[in-house]
C-alpha cells in the first residue's frame, strides 16, 4: 500500500471511507492482495471526454469511463467555444456537480480551457473562437455560469489584459494557468508576479526553449513556483524533455494529465473537435488540415502514466506515483480528502499487477 511516499505491507480497512490502516485487521469482507500495489485513485484535472462524449453534454458518460482508467476525481475540462456555448457548457457541468455526478470518476469542478489564447499556438483549440484580448466581464459571467466551480482558467500572458485577470482570479479562489500561448518569459514576468501559478500541458501549445529565449516552456521548467501539467503518452512531449523536467523541477509540483477528448478511445477513421477537423490514428490523435500539423489531444489512459514515466526515466513508482494523486489534489484544493490513503479520507483506490498495468479501481469504496 502507497503510504507516505512507500509501498507498505498493510491491511487498509475502509467502506466509502478509509476507516483504519495497520495490521491484521478485521472487516466483513477481505480481500486478497498479496504481489499486488495499491495507490490513492488518480486525480485528472485536464480532461474534455473519452469514447465518444464531451463532458460539455455528458458528463455521466464521461466519469464512468474514466474510472476504467484508473481515474476516481476529475476536472470536466471546456474547449475554447463561441461566448454563448461556453457558458452553456459551464452551466451544464456545473448542474451535473450539483444534482448527479454518482457515477464512476468524481466530478470536483471546472477546468476552462480556452477563450483567451494565442492564434498562433491554438493547437487544436478553434482559432475561429479565441480572443487574444482578456474581456474580464465575460470572465464573471463564466464564474457565474460555473456558480462557483470553476477551479482553474488556462489563457496567454501576452494578451492584453493577462496580469489583472491573474488577480482577477486569484481573488476568487481560482488558479491561473499559462497556455497555448508564444509568450517571451519577460511577457509572463508580470503574471508570475500577480500570482500565476500553473502551466497548461506543458510543452504542448506554448513557445519553446531554444539558447537566447526561455519561452514559455522554459519558464515552467525552472520557475519552482510553477505547476506544471503534463502529458506523458510519448508523443505529446520527447522523453529526453521528461528527463529535463525531472532533474530541474520539484517533483510535488509536477502534474501527471490525460488531456482525453471525446474522440479518445475511438475506432480510427476521422471526426471533429469544436469545429476543428480530426483524424483518429491507433494512439494519438491528430488535426487533420493541410495547413498546420498538430495533436488534438491525447488517447492516454491516466493509470498508463506511471508505467510511461517509469520507463521514460528511470524512476520508480514510489517516486512519481504523486504526480497523478497528491499532487493534482494539493493544486486544486482537495487535497484534504483526496489523494491520499489515510484515515478519513474517500476511500479511492488503484490496484496494480507487479508490471504497474491497472486491475482494479474503487471510488468511494465501490468496486468499479
Amino acid at each position: 500500500v502507497y503510504l507516505d511516499g512507500k509501498f507498505v505491507k498493510c491491511d487498509v480497512l475502509f467502506d466509502e471511507k478509509f476507516v483504519e490502516i495497520g495490521q491484521n485487521l478485521a472487516g466483513e469482507n477481505e480481500i486478497d492482495l498479496d504481489g499486488k500495489f495499491v495507490t490513492p485513485g488518480f486525480v485528472d484535472i485536464h480532461i474534455h471526454g473519452r469514447g465518444g462524449f464531451d463532458v460539455s453534454k455528458n458528463c455521466k458518460e464521461v466519469a464512468e469511463r474514466e474510472a476504467k482508467c484508473g481515474v476516481t476525481s476529475f476536472l470536466p475540462t471546456t474547449l475554447t467555444l463561441n461566448y454563448t456555448d461556453t457558458l452553456s457548457a459551464l452551466e451544464h457541468i456545473a448542474d451535473y456537480i450539483e444534482n448527479d455526478n454518482q457515477h464512476g470518476a468524481q466530478a470536483l469542478g471546472i477546468y476552462s480551457e480556452g477563450i483567451f489564447f494565442s492564434k498562433e499556438k491554438c493547437g487544436a483549440q478553434n482559432p475561429e473562437n479565441i480572443k487574444e484580448t482578456i474581456d474580464l466581464e465575460f470572465v464573471q459571467k463564466m464564474i457565474n455560469a460555473g456558480r462557483g466551480h470553476l477551479k482553474v482558467m488556462a489563457f496567454a500572458p501576452e494578451n492584453e489584459g493577462s496580469t489583472e485577470l491573474v488577480d482577477f482570479l486569484k481573488n476568487q479562489g481560482i488558479r491561473a494557468s499559462m497556455g497555448h500561448t508564444n509568450a517571451t518569459e519577460q511577457q509572463i514576468k508580470p503574471c508570475l508576479e500577480a500570482g500565476l501559478d500553473g502551466a497548461t500541458h506543458l510543452f504542448n501549445g506554448m513557445s519553446g526553449m531554444s539558447h537566447i529565449e526561455l519561452g514559455a516552456s522554459g519558464v515552467g521548467v525552472f520557475d519552482e513556483n510553477l505547476y506544471v501539467e503534463l502529458i506523458t503518452d510519448g508523443f505529446h512531449v520527447n522523453p529526453e524533455f521528461i528527463n529535463i523536467l525531472f532533474k530541474f523541477k520539484p517533483i510535488d509540483k509536477i502534474i501527471f494529465i490525460s488531456d482525453n477528448v471525446h474522440l479518445s478511445g475511438m475506432p480510427e477513421g476521422k471526426g471533429e473537435m469544436a469545429g476543428v477537423p480530426v483524424r483518429i490514428e491507433k494512439d494519438k490523435l491528430v488535426v487533420d488540415t493541410d495547413e498546420r500539423y498538430s495533436l488534438a489531444g491525447s488517447c492516454l489512459r491516466l493509470c498508463d502514466s506511471i508505467k510511461n514515466v517509469m520507463r521514460m526515466t528511470g524512476k520508480s513508482a514510489e517516486e512519481i506515483i504523486k504526480c497523478a494523486t497528491e499532487n493534482p489534489a494539493r493544486y486544486i484544493g482537495v487535497d484534504d480528502t483526496k489523494g491520499y490513503i489515510a484515515k478519513g479520507y474517500d476511500a479511492d483506490i488503484n490496484i496494480f499487477d507487479k508490471d504497474f498495468l491497472l486491475v482494479d479501481t474503487y471510488v468511494k469504496g465501490k468496486k468499479i
